[in-house]
Formats: C-alpha cells, structure tokens, sequence
C-alpha cells in the first residue's frame, strides 16, 4: 500500500510540473506573437521622420537606434528621444484668438443678462479649457467690479460704466480684448452681509501689505461708501478659562456627591438584604436558650471566622466592631447597639436596637418580639423584591419595542422593495 501510494503521489508531481511547464510555454507563445505584431517582423523599420503630438499634448519618448560608418567602420548607440509637442502657426493661434473674442461676451455675463446691467458677479474666465488661451483681467474701477469679476454693491445712484480688459495668451503670443459694462448693483437687506464680508476680506489684503509709515489708518468707510467703525476685540481667553474652572470644579464636587450618594445607597441595600438573615440566626440562638449578649457575641465570631475577605458584609462588620468595642471598653450592649444603628443609618436595625432596649430594662420575652419582627422583615423583603421585578419589567418595554420594530422592517421590507 505504501508503495503504491508514493506511486500515485509521484505521478501527480509530474502531472502538476507538466501542467506548469504548459502554461510557461503558452505565456512564451503570446509573448513572442506580442512582440511580432508590435514590431512587425523581420528587419528594424528605418526612420527619417517622428509625427509630434499636437498642441497642449504631452511630450513623445522614443527609444531609437542611431548609427553612421567611419573608414568602413559602422558605429552606431542607442537613444531615447523626447519629442516636444506641435507648436501653433501664426494663422492658428490668430483663428484660437478670434474664435475666443467672439464668445467672451456671452462668457463674462455669468448670470447677468446684458452688460447694460450688472448686477450679480461676472465670470472671468482664466483659461479657456478648449484653445488653452489664458486670460490676464483689468478693471478700470476696482471700487465696483474687481478684476476677479467680483461686483460690489454701491449704497446710491448706480450706472457708471467700467471698462474692462484682458491680456490673451497663446503660445508666446498675445492680444488684448476690451469690453464696457453698466455697473447696476444696489446696496439691499438681502446681499448687505455678503458685500460687507466681502468687503472686509478686501480691506484685510490691503493692511496685509507693507509700507514705509509707522502708524497703519483703518479706513473709514467701504468702497460702496458705508462708514465704518472699529474698536480693539478683548482677549477674554482667561475669562472663559476661569468660567470653564468654575464649571468642572461644581461637575467633580457634583459627581463626588453622586459617587457618595450611589455607594451610601449601595451600603444600605446590602445592609437590608442581610438584616433578615441576622434576624433568623438571632431568634435561632435566643431560642436555643442563649442570652442576647451571647447570641450577639456568637454571630459576630461566626462571621469572623467563616467569612472570606474578599467579600465582606457591612452589617457583620459594624457588628463585629460593636463587639470588640464592648469586650474592651466593657460597655453595654444597649448603648452600643445604639450606636451601631446610628452607623448603619436603617430604620429597620434603629427599631429592634430599640426593642432589645427596652427588653434588656423591662425583662419581656424577647423570642416572640423578634419572630414577629423576622416576619415583618421578610414580608418587606418580598415586597422589595417585586417592586424590583416590576421595574425590570418597565426597563424592558424599550428594548422589546425596538426588536419590535426591527421585525417589523424585516417582515415588510421585501414587499416595499417589490413596489
């Protein structure tokens, strides 16, 4: 079996090296047949002359062969020309120029109807994107249309006509277009704040420039003649820091409190889950004929030495405290249980500190009193635990209604995708 296995093993190598030695023969094949058709088989082609590209087009490389003889010598290298693209003819560039002037007066309108009346920006154009004739504006008042074709609105009579001209360039050559227009853009509530930006980033390039004066004017009114007004803008950067200060120092004592309050809370639940528990182990003791210090003082040594001290329990705790307090000070258990549900601050302890009271000076039977405060105890547990179960049954309702919906989509989104 062995034998026959390295076998068939061995015969599927050599199929597999077969197979790739195919498809390396076949690439050489298409390769070759590639070149043959590119270069068109047989001899080198001679060349005596190489077509430009046209105008605007990018530059041609060609690799070549270059070769002369010399005393019946032939020497010949290798070159890799670069071939510049055509330049224009002077009838060309003048026809690209003509061509141009003719639709620039529709091109500068923009959304302007006629240049009797603009009102709206104009659009002069850098570059014609057909003839790559570039365009260098002027305006003859920069005051009502920049040379950009910004227009700004005047506050007052309007209608002054601007000249304006371009500088065409083609190629190294150039001509120049010029053109009138009425300027008709009035000052309204709807383009003030627009004309007003605008206005100010004018005024900002026009102080970003040097000059030899120490003292820098601000102007005192726009271009459109709008008065100006300006006053030094306060660094309230401190101010707004010290507010912020305020602020997060209220949000850290806020969150301390709300971190004191969560974990008080969280002590006095725990304290509330384990009384009725203290409750049953103290009826079981006094019943089993032990007296109430005794009873105290055995389940707080059955804490002490049971308990695992990674998880500790308030109210054993403050009960184990109680008792060493009382073994070194030799005070009374009354006083001290007192104490102990001042401490733990819960008005179920406060009320049995107060029934072992009155049973440590009065002498009444204390078994009964406790068995019927257990009761109580558990009752208010139960209680306790179904309101907890009705809220978690309110916490659902949201996460269910969003499932809800979700299969609501899934069910209808087939039938809304066919419509």
């Amino acid at each position: 079996m062995e034998k026959i296995r390295r076998k068939n093993l061995k015969e599927l190598l050599e199929n597999r090296d077969n197979v790739i030695s195919l498809i390396l023969a076949a690439a050489a094949v298409i390769l070759v047949i590639v070149w043959g058709l590119t270069f068109k088989f047989g001899p080198e082609k001679l060349m005596s002359e190489i077509e430009r590209n046209d105008f605007g087009g990018s530059s041609k490389i060609l690799s070549a062969i270059v070769s002369t003889e010399f005393q019946g010598k032939a020497v010949e290298r290798e070159v890799e020309l670069i071939v510049g693209s055509r330049n224009l003819s002077d009838e060309e560039i003048s026809r690209s120029f003509e061509l141009l002037k003719k639709e620039l007066p529709t091109i500068v309108l923009g959304s302007n109807e006629s240049a009797e009346s603009i009102i709206t920006d104009m659009n002069l154009i850098e570059e014609d994107e057909k003839s790559g004739i570039t365009l260098d504006w002027e305006s003859s008042n920069t005051n009502l249309i920049g040379a950009d074709g910004s227009v700004y609105p005047l506050e007052g009579e309007v209608g002054e006509y601007v000249q304006l001209s371009a500088i065409l360039s083609l190629d190294g050559s150039e001509e120049e277009w010029k053109c009138n227009v009425r300027h008709m853009a009035s000052l309204t509530e709807e383009n003030y704040e627009v004309a007003f930006e605008r206005e100010v980033e004018h005024i900002k390039e026009e102080l970003s420039l040097s000059d030899s004066n120490k003292v820098l004017e601000l102007p005192a009114e726009t271009r459109g003649g709008q008065t100006l007004a300006w006053r030094e803008k306060k660094d309230n950067t401190l101010l707004i820091l010290a507010f912020f200060a305020i602020i997060l120092m209220f949000a850290i004592k806020a969150k301390r409190r709300t971190e004191i309050k969560r974990i008080a809370e969280k002590r006095r639940e725990e304290i509330q889950r384990e009384f009725p528990y203290f409750l049953d182990k103290l009826v079981m003791l006094l019943s089993a004929g032990l007296i109430l210090r005794e009873a105290v003082e055995r389940i707080a040594a059955d804490y002490s030495r049971n308990n695992d001290e990674r998880h500790k329990k308030v109210l054993y705790e403050e009960l184990c405290s109680t008792v060493k307090t009382m073994t070194e000070t030799n005070s009374s258990l009354s006083s001290e249980l007192i104490k102990l549900s001042e401490r733990l601050g819960i008005r179920e302890f406060a009320r049995l500190a107060v029934i072992l009271r009155d049973s440590l000076e009065s002498g009444m039977e204390l078994a009964e009193k406790l068995t019927q405060e257990s009761e109580l105890m558990w009752t208010e547990r139960r209680s306790s635990v179904q309101k907890l179960g009705r809220t978690a049954d309110t916490r659902l309702v949201f996460p269910l209604m969003i499932i809800l919906i979700v299969l609501i989509i899934i069910v209808m989104a087939p039938a809304i995708m066919q419509i």
